[in-house]
C-alpha cells in the first residue's frame, strides 16, 4: 500500500533519515514551527533508503549541498528564520 509519510529532521543539523519503502521525497512544510518532510512510501517494501539531509538557514555557507537536490524552503517563527532543505540519497539496503 502507498502512503504518505512525516519525517521530522534536526533543523540546526545535517542528518540521516533512514525510510523504509521509499518511493520519492515530495515536499517540505513547516509544522508548528518544525520541519516536516513528507514522502511517499510503499508500506509493503521492505528496503530502506538512507537520505542524507542538510538545512541551511539563509545567508550562510551552502558549499556543502553543491549538487544535492533542493527539496524547498521554509519559514518558521512566523517567518522570522528561512531554512533551505536539501537532500541527497545515500545507499538501498534490505532489512
Amino acid at each position: 500500500m502507498r502512503t504518505i509519510h512525516k519525517y521530522r529532521p534536526n533543523v540546526l543539523n545535517k542528518e540521516i533519515i533512514h525510510i523504509r519503502g521509499l518511493i520519492e521525497l515530495l515536499s517540505v512544510a513547516e509544522q508548528k514551527d518544525n520541519i516536516a518532510i513528507y514522502a511517499l512510501v510503499d508500506t509493503e517494501n521492505k528496503k530502506i533508503t538512507n537520505v542524507d539531509i542538510a538545512i541551511v538557514p539563509t545567508g550562510e555557507n551552502a558549499n556543502s549541498v553543491i549538487g544535492w537536490k533542493f527539496l524547498g524552503t521554509v519559514n518558521l517563527f512566523n517567518g522570522e528564520f528561512i531554512f533551505h532543505v536539501y537532500y541527497k540519497y545515500l545507499d538501498m539496503k534490505k532489512e
